[in-house]
């Protein structure tokens, strides 16, 4: 969610022309709400605006990417682009990687609901083999396996932790998003 992340892109890489440049952008797990029906061809940030609530008890979430420039002669993604490493396979730490923040990432987790069942039960069928032997995208193997129960109900465990509305409930640590996408969608958080 960002008013025009690739201008502001842009004159970022304009301003440092140094090189190298990696940031972290956030992103928040979009759960819900769920309780009006999904209206097709709308902005789904529109529709569905409810996450997870990152708490230092609760930090199950992790799916920060990264937003960077001129860094393949240097570094890689890890597998699953969940980290980047430079190209000797030694990870670089996210804490000491800048974090990006003109925006973030609304990543539809288990909404909208239910449209994300059958995409959940999908996506590990398609799993090679060869990364299930490394155990890797294995919660993806686990719902297509276990199938549409179990799914439930680990959406349901899901919603049954902190939540936060971005049109209303922010934590001050997290302020400048909802800021963000008040700017962008603030109209919709009125109603």
């Amino acid at each position: 969610i960002h008013p025009n992340l690739r201008v502001d892109l842009w004159r970022y890489q304009e301003d440092i022309k140094k090189g190298p440049q990696i940031m972290v952008i956030s992103s928040f797990a979009i759960v819900g709400n769920d309780t009006m029906p999904l209206q097709h061809y709308t902005s789904l940030p529109k529709q569905r605006h409810v996450s997870l609530k990152k708490t230092d008890s609760y930090r199950f979430f992790d799916y920060e990417r990264f937003i960077h420039f001129d860094i393949f002669d240097r570094y890689r993604y890890s597998v699953g682009r969940h980290g980047i490493e430079n190209l000797n396979g030694t990870q670089l730490s996210k804490n000491k990687i800048p974090v990006y923040e003109g925006g973030f990432i609304m990543k539809f987790y288990f909404t909208p609901w239910p449209e994300q069942l059958q995409r959940k039960m999908q996506v590990g069928r398609t799993i090679p083999s060869s990364d299930i032997k490394e155990r890797r995208g294995m919660q993806h193997v686990r719902r297509a396996r276990n199938g549409k129960d179990f799914i439930e109900r680990e959406r349901e465990g899901y919603l049954s932790a902190p939540l936060q509305d971005f049109c209303d409930d922010m934590d001050n640590a997290y302020i400048n998003y909802g800021n963000i996408f008040t700017k962008e969608y603030g109209e919709i958080c009125e109603v």
